[in-house]
């Protein structure tokens, strides 16, 4: 079970242990390559520290943002001397024009023009009914052989004439870029090195911002890494767009019945064959804001994207597939709600460990049994030793009833131990591990969890938990958060946008909250279950790792959501133990990152927002973590590690 761990304490920037391994490295540079290296390399690194200097603690702009992280041009003067080096891959930069501004097409092929890689072809397709931008295209191409031009008879609408200008490509890769759009200086010189490391890479993107009306750049969207189900509620891998050419030719080109969605549609389409998907965690592409879009309306526009996802889901294989919006429609941000008929409804396991509290466990079990639809499902509450009166009643009462089933784990308490006793007395295919400080909301809640084990490859689901105030407790997992792990949007506002997208995503994670987890039956065998080294705290989290280990996806959905009240058993009193043995088994992830998350944002606040120095590292945080963490068997929070 995973508890929010403690807000993490702020540190200097460099510590003791810091200045040692500095001066270590220093020392080692000095014998093995002289004292005239080390000089050099002493400066350029003291100039490399005055950019950071005053701001580690503080990145709360995205004009700071960018001058601390994206690359120096000392940066892109050394991209331009490797880009120089045989054997890179030529890329193909396509674009559909149709009357333009004239001055922001002309940015546009400055940005091209001025990629620090320049081993690029500019396949331009001109629509425009007017002369004025084809010749000036002409001029531009009379000037540099790299640019190619086509010009069409008449507009055919921007998926046509995109597929105009695919067709014409003649590189193995192509790159997406719209008329008045620009790319960073290093977009190309980037997707060039994914290409060279993993020439097997079948589809790239980046993440990306926007152009407002001044030209400045805004609103960044860091995205996390290939996740098949967040494709289901957003075109995650839209701009920088960059695929393959050849799956044009195996999935189709760009479908003018799909127009408004068009690229979501080639690129789900594509997602079905390969899973050969790259993120490069850096803003290569900005998007120009207009005021003037020939876009359909909202409405338009949503009724495309569902027929985009139901096409695609049951081209996957599942059963009468349905495409919803719901809330407020004038939001921008509006998630679809993707759901499915059961092949069969399996049968489903809830195991909810429980101790005392009468109150607490008798709100649970009457929202769970008198509005949930689902009717394939049994109950086991795993008794982990109440002697309260109350508690036994309750026990009676339902089970007179027939409505469940009770375990009774008389060993000194571990809640690991006490999941895995309940799962050992469990008859379902399906396992939902339950805290009894829950309470449903919705009746289809068990649906929306279980249709998700239809689709391949998914092994657990987590749901959205919200306090009692309905903000958000639970929208998914973050390894690394804080020291070790924790929850994502903590305490914010539901129905929220920011850096990272939305609490109302579907995602895919490396963690969710055993509060209400469900996993198949056969993986949770397969795993052995909850390790029981772990007496509480993170035993949720080191399943899910396991699972993505072996291969499975972990889902989060939104559209599951329950409130929790947290802690009202276990009143947050974690053991040392816990602590230490997760810090101790994933240091790999800790050294990685979350794959999931993003390299550019902050680990040591539960809502994203700017990297906060190099420093905010989960492996740095960690380290932070474990040296102040007291010596006492066990620890309360918050107070502990205030």
């Amino acid at each position: 079970m995973l508890q929010r761990p403690f807000a993490q304490k702020k540190t200097g920037r460099i510590e003791k242990a810091s200045i040692a391994r500095l001066l270590l490295a220093a020392l080692k540079m000095w014998r093995e390559e002289g004292l005239r290296v080390l000089a050099i390399r002493t400066i350029l690194w003291l100039k490399d520290e005055r950019r950071y200097e005053g701001h580690d603690a503080n990145v709360d702009t995205y004009d700071r943002f960018q001058w601390l992280y994206e690359p120096t041009q000392t940066d892109l003067a050394r991209q331009r001397l490797e880009a120089k080096q045989a054997d890179q891959p030529r890329l193909g930069v396509v674009t559909a024009v149709c009357e333009p501004s004239l001055a922001l097409l002309n940015q546009t092929l400055n940005s091209l023009r001025g990629q620090t890689y320049q081993n690029w072809v500019w396949y331009v397709v001109d629509a425009s009914a007017n002369n004025f931008i084809w010749d000036y295209l002409t001029i531009k191409a009379s000037q540099d052989s790299r640019i190619k031009l086509l010009r069409l008879a008449e507009n055919e609408g921007l998926s046509a004439n995109t597929n105009a200008a695919l067709r014409s490509a003649q590189t193995d890769y192509v790159v997406i870029l719209d008329q008045i759009d620009t790319l960073a200086p290093f977009a190309l010189y980037s997707v060039a090195s994914v290409i060279r490391e993993s020439p097997e890479t079948d589809f790239i993107y980046s993440d990306e911002d926007a152009l407002d009306e001044h030209g400045k750049r805004c609103d960044p969207l860091f995205k996390p890494d290939w996740s098949p189900e967040s494709l289901l509620c957003v075109n995650l891998l839209n701009r920088l767009s960059v695929f393959r050419r050849a799956w044009l030719d195996r999935v189709g080109y760009l479908d003018p019945a799909m127009e408004g969605a068009q690229d979501w549609d080639l690129y789900l389409r594509m997602s079905e064959h390969t899973q050969q998907i790259r993120h490069i965690p850096q803003v290569l592409y900005h998007k120009r804001q207009t005021t003037t879009s020939g876009c359909p309306d909202v409405e338009a526009v949503q009724k495309v994207q569902q027929k985009v996802l139901v096409g695609h889901l049951r081209r996957t294989g599942l059963v009468d597939p349905q495409v919803q919006f719901v809330g407020d429609q004038k939001n921008p941000h509006l998630s679809p709600v993707v759901t499915w008929q059961l092949s069969r409804p399996e049968r489903i396991s809830i195991i909810i460990p429980s101790r005392n509290n009468a109150q607490v466990l008798a709100a649970c079990l009457n929202s769970l049994f008198s509005l949930t639809s689902y009717t394939n499902y049994e109950v086991i509450i795993v008794d982990t030793g109440s002697v309260e009166p109350a508690t036994h009643q309750l026990y009676r009462t339902y089970a007179n009833q027939g409505r469940l089933t009770l375990v009774h784990d008389e060993q000194p308490f571990n809640f690991s131990r006490a999941c895995n006793l309940g799962a050992r007395h469990a008859e379902g295919s399906l396992l939902l591990f339950h805290n009894n400080d829950t309470e449903i909301i919705y009746g289809d809640w068990l649906h929306l969890m279980a249709q998700w084990f239809e689709r391949q490859g998914v092994g657990i689901v987590g749901v959205k938990l919200l306090y009692p105030d309905y903000t958000l407790q639970h929208a998914g997992v973050i390894v690394g958060f804080s020291g070790l792990a924790d929850h994502l949007f903590v305490g914010k506002t539901e129905n929220l946008w920011s850096v990272f997208g939305s609490d109302n995503w579907y995602r895919n994670l490396l963690a969710v909250t055993g509060a209400c987890l469900m996993i198949s039956r056969s993986l949770f065998d397969r795993l052995e279950g909850f390790d029981e080294h772990y007496k509480l705290n993170w035993s949720d989290v080191d399943l899910c790792l396991r699972a993505h280990e072996a291969g499975f996806r972990i889902i989060f959905t939104p559209h599951v959501r329950l409130i929790h009240h947290e802690g009202l058993t276990h009143r947050r009193h974690i053991p040392h133990s816990d602590f230490v043995f997760a810090s101790q088994q994933w240091q790999t992830w800790f050294q990685n990152g979350d794959p999931y998350y993003n390299v550019n944002l902050t680990y040591q606040s539960n809502f994203p927002q700017f990297k906060r120095g190099r420093d905010d590292t989960p492996a740095e945080i960690n380290r932070a973590l474990m040296h102040r963490l007291p010596k006492k068997e066990i620890l309360t929070l918050p107070q502990d590690l205030a």
